[in-house]
Parts: C-alpha cells; sequence; structure tokens
C-alpha cells in the first residue's frame, strides 16, 4: 500500500517508487516479489478497477475519494476479480483491517460495502464461468 500511496502522490515512477520502498524496508525476496506483483497487477489493471470502484461507490468519485480508501480498495478488488488464488474473505478482511488502521472513521464501512457487493457481482460471475 505503501508503494501504490507514493505513486498516486508523486510523479515518481514504479521503479523510483519500487527502490525507494526497498530502501526503507528490509522486506525478504518474497515479500519483495509478492508486493511487486500486486502494485503491477494493479497498475495494468487501473482503469477497470477504478470503474468497478466507481461503479459501486458511485456517490464517492475515485480521484475525489481520499488516497487511502482509493488504494486498499485497488489492491482487493484485484485480489477478488484478477486473482484466482486469494480468498475474497482474505482480500476484505484484510482490506477492512487497512482501513482501520490508516482511513478515517468511514474508511470501514467505505471498504466493506463496495467489497461486499463486489464479491457478489464478481463471484456469482466467477462461479457460472466454471461451470
Amino acid at each position: 500500500m505503501q508503494l501504490l500511496y507514493e505513486l498516486d502522490c508523486t510523479r515518481h515512477s514504479f521503479e523510483n517508487g519500487l527502490d525507494h520502498l526497498l530502501s526503507e524496508q528490509k522486506l525478504s525476496k518474497e515479500k519483495s516479489t509478492f508486493v511487486i506483483n500486486i502494485v503491477k497487477g494493479v497498475l495494468d489493471n487501473k482503469t477497470k478497477i477504478d470503474q468497478i470502484i466507481e461503479r459501486f461507490a458511485s456517490a464517492f468519485p475515485v480521484q475525489q475519494m481520499a488516497v487511502v480508501d482509493r488504494n486498499i480498495l485497488r489492491i482487493a478488488i484485484f485480489e477478488i476479480v484478477f486473482c484466482e488464488d486469494t480468498p475474497f474473505r482474505v482480500a476484505i478482511d484484510e482490506a477492512v483491517e487497512l482501513s482501520k488502521i490508516f482511513g478515517s472513521d468511514v474508511s470501514p464501512k467505505l471498504v466493506n460495502g463496495v467489497l461486499g457487493s463486489v464479491v457478489d457481482e464478481y463471484m456469482v460471475a466467477k462461479t457460472s464461468n466454471k461451470m
């Protein structure tokens, strides 16, 4: 989340932001790879993810949304919609926990509501595609 936040608030490139993150945080190779994969996945699918956010949080335009909330939602939606290996309940629980720690008082309700709606729609689509 730190890297997405930095990329959202500065003009740093992905490489500069990643170098900054890795110089500040002592991440294992496994965690570094995980961070890179998640952030690249979010960035590669940002337009589609933002359209999903706008659809399920129409009262909160994505670019006017708090940077923390926006990026928590981006990560979780990427995991729910694009990652086969991430259980949706884990993605939601982690996102709500992040929103409690880093967001405002209303962030957990916003995040939980949006992600619940995303899961309702996308899990039905995934299930019907597998049949």
